[in-house]
Order: structure tokens, then sequence, then C-alpha cells
């Protein structure tokens, strides 16, 4: 649990202190969903919910009434560096669970997963404690009576794992749990001298061990409550409903099989990073030398622009094998323009010229694994074919014309060299990643039952 805490003393009949945190981030999976809008299964699951807010109140055969749940004995053993207490909690009550807000609902049918964010505006801990115990090993700190913790602005997010099949099936669901403040109230606690910042902060830790130790007792029949109530509206679904799932199943703004459009949308989400990722559009050449008649030539300062313009060269497949989909592609390069300064040393003469080039193609294959439980993507194969026509156009050469091949075949051979490990690296790397973070869709309806994970 994670809570940065200011803790204030409040002076009643007994002792009492008011947590406030900064704000928290819950845990979010950062994965691209596959649709954008809500399909039919997460409305589902949204108006089940609703039904598990009324059985929270109510309970099932399997499980008792989550509002209020009871607890009869509760111990929490407390060491840290400043204290050690023993900490005894009867009968206590825990309130308002049921208030929990749906935040999102999100179904992925390529990663078989369920994603699900509520928030619980507070909820009460309410019962009677005895604890004893002592503070730096010196002071005794100990009390009985009533005690309270409530906890506000609570975040729970987590998901489960989402069976194939029509209709579907969630399983081992699970819920993380942060909170943003505590209020802590215990009566007539004494002892600990006058070490009132002490006791403030060691009563702040312990409250926290209680939420933890209680919504320990809680997850499990919250979540399982959830899982059975989803499952079984999953189960029933017929009519409009279970149509509309099957459809949602193939997007229509992306095709199966002939996966050209697939390709487009993860290029254009690729050039926008290579667009925005220094070092990339422009890029800098390598230096480069050669040795000519009579002396040398350099070439240096070099750059490079249209490595962010890459698209589709060819058709794309999706191939789905069980639980790995095969998808093979070729994107590549039209026009891109590069130049460099040029030195040129004979015979203890010089001039120094300025070349440009024109790389009018450049084309490469690429086969990715797609993992459809983790997302992991990983590469099958990877091959340049085509590197087209280069022309050079050199500046300032004369009186050293002659020495124009040499400086051509120079700087062509190093801009296909550097083509060749930018692309097989930095460009492949990224493209894995943006598959990887935009899956592709999911396989026709005809395939599904043939799938086995």
């Amino acid at each position: 649990m994670r809570c940065a805490i200011l803790l204030f003393l409040l002076v009643s009949v007994g002792f009492g202190a008011t947590v406030t945190a900064g704000k928290i981030q819950p845990k979010h999976v950062l994965e691209k969903a596959l649709h954008q809008a809500r399909n039919p299964v997460d409305d589902i699951i949204r108006d089940v919910l609703e039904i598990v807010r009324q059985l929270m109140l109510n309970g099932t055969e399997n499980i008792p009434p989550l509002d209020p749940f009871f607890i009869e004995y509760l111990l929490v053993n407390f060491t840290s560096a400043d204290a050690d207490l023993l900490l005894q909690v009867d009968n206590t009550l825990v309130t308002h669970l049921a208030e929990f807000v749906v935040e999102s609902v999100q179904t992925n049918m390529v990663r078989l997963t369920m994603e699900l964010q509520l928030s619980l505006p507070k909820f009460n801990i309410d019962g009677h404690y005895a604890m004893d115990g002592m503070l730096l090993n010196l002071f005794p700190l100990f009390g009985a009576g009533n005690y309270f913790v409530h906890v506000s602005n609570v975040s729970l997010g987590g998901g489960a794992g989402l069976s194939m099949g029509v209709p579907p099936q969630i399983r081992d669901l699970h819920l993380d749990f942060t909170f943003q403040s505590l209020e802590v109230n215990f009566e007539n606690l004494l002892g600990g001298g006058s070490l009132e910042e002490l006791i403030e902060t060691v009563i702040n830790e312990l409250a926290k061990e209680v939420v933890d130790a209680v919504w320990a007792i809680i997850n499990e029949p919250f979540c399982q409550l959830i899982e059975e109530q989803i499952n079984q509206a999953l189960a029933n679904m017929g009519g409009e409903r279970s149509e509309a799932y099957a459809m949602a199943l193939i997007p229509e703004t992306k095709e199966v099989g002939n996966a050209n459009a697939y390709l487009d949308e993860v290029l254009a989400e690729l050039r926008q990073v290579l667009y925005q990722t220094p070092g990339i559009d422009p890029k800098t050449l390598p230096d480069a030398y050669t040795e000519i008649s009579g002396g040398h030539a350099a070439i240096y300062n070099g750059w490079l622009i249209g490595l962010s313009s890459i698209h589709r060269s060819a058709d794309a497949t999706l191939d789905y094998g069980g639980r790995y989909i095969t998808f093979n592609g070729s994107a590549g390069y039209s026009n891109m323009q590069a130049g460099y300064k040029v030195q040129v040393e004979v015979w203890g003469t010089g001039v120094n010229a300025e070349a440009f080039a024109l790389i009018r193609s450049l084309d490469f294959f690429f086969s990715f694994k797609i993992d459809v439980l983790s997302g992991e993507v990983t590469v099958n194969d990877f091959n340049i074919y085509n590197i087209g026509q280069i022309d050079i156009e050199i500046n300032g050469l004369a009186p050293f014309d002659w020495a124009f091949e040499a400086i051509a075949e120079l700087i062509i051979k190093t801009i296909k060299d550097d083509l060749a490990e930018t692309i097989s690296t930095v460009i492949l790397e990224l493209l894995r990643q943006a598959v990887e973070s935009n899956p592709p869709p999911p396989p026709p309806l005809a395939l599904i039952s043939q799938i086995v994970f």
C-alpha cells in the first residue's frame, strides 16, 4: 500500500489523528486497447457490477454479506524501529464497501484479459481494540476501547484472464488496493510519555497495518463475488447481445488475412515515434575516408532525412496459429535525401566540396511472432531486400572531377552500410514495439473454436 502521510494530533476524550496524503496514481496497464469504444462484453460486466452492489448488501448462498462486513477477531503484531505493539481488534464492522464507482471496464479478445478499475469514496472500519506494547523499548503504550479507521479516496485496480469462447469467461480476478487518506481514532490510549510526535507516527503506521489486514480478508470474497456474477451473466448471454459480441470479435476497421490496413495503422503510429525521437530524422551519417591517386578524399558532417516517412511497400498477412499470430509484412522508403561535406587533397593541394544524395527506394521484409496471451512480440525474420538506386551530385569538386566516381562510391557505400545498420536495429525494434502496443485484430469466428491455448 502506497501512501505518503501527514498526521495531525487531535486531543479529545481519547487519542485521535487525521491522515492526509498526496494524490495516489493507481496502477494502470499501459497497453493500447484494441477497441476504442466499449464492446458488448464490457457493457454486460458493467451491468453485473450493479447486481454485485446489491448482493454485497444481501449476500448469496456461497458468500455472506460484504457490506457491512463483520470481522470477529483480528490480531496485528506491529514491530518497527520505534515500537513493538500487539493489537487485538474484536467485533469489527467494515461499511460503505458497496458504494464503489465503476471507473472503467475493458476486455481485450486478443490478449484475453479483462481490466477493471473501481474507486471507493470511503469505507469505515469500526470496532473494539486492546493494545499493549512499548515505545523505544522504554515507554509503555497501551489502551482498550472503541476504535475506528476511516479510509478515503480508495482505488481498486486489476483484472482477470479471459477464456476464448462464445461466450467468454473470466478467471483469477485480482484487485490491487491503494488509498489517499485516513482518519484514525483509538479511544483511551495511554502512555508514551511526552512523545506525542512519535505516537502520531506509530499510530499512523499501525492504522495502515490494520487496513492492510482488513482488506486482505475482504479481497477474496469480493473478487469471488464479482467473478461468479460476471461468469453467470456471460454464460446466459444470448439474443442480440450474443450476436453483437460475435460481431465485436471482427472489427470493421481492420482487415484479417490480408492485413494491409493493420500494417498501415501500425506504421502511422511508428511515423510519429520516429519523428519525435531525437537523432532519427534528421540523422547524422558517419564520416568516411578513401585513398585516391596522389592523395585522399574524406566525407564528413553527413546527414540524412526521411526515416520518419516509412510506409507499407507490399501486402501484409496475419496467420493465426493457436496461441501465436505470425505477422508478415514489408515496409520501406522512397526518395530519402542525404548530404556530406567533401574534402579532397592531392599532392598538397585540395578543395572543399559539397555532396547530395537521393536514395530512391529502400524496402525490407519482417516477420513477427505475437503471443496473444502475454502480448509479447518477437522477431522471426528480417531482410532488407532492396536498396535501390542512389543518385549522387557533388558541387565544387573541380579541378578534381576525375575523383568523382571514387567519392560517389564512398558516399553510396557509407549510406548503404549505415542504413542497413539503422533499419535492422533501431527501426526494426521501434516497429516491434509499435506492434506490441497496437495488437492485431482477432481471428475470424470460424477460427476461434480451433484455437487451443
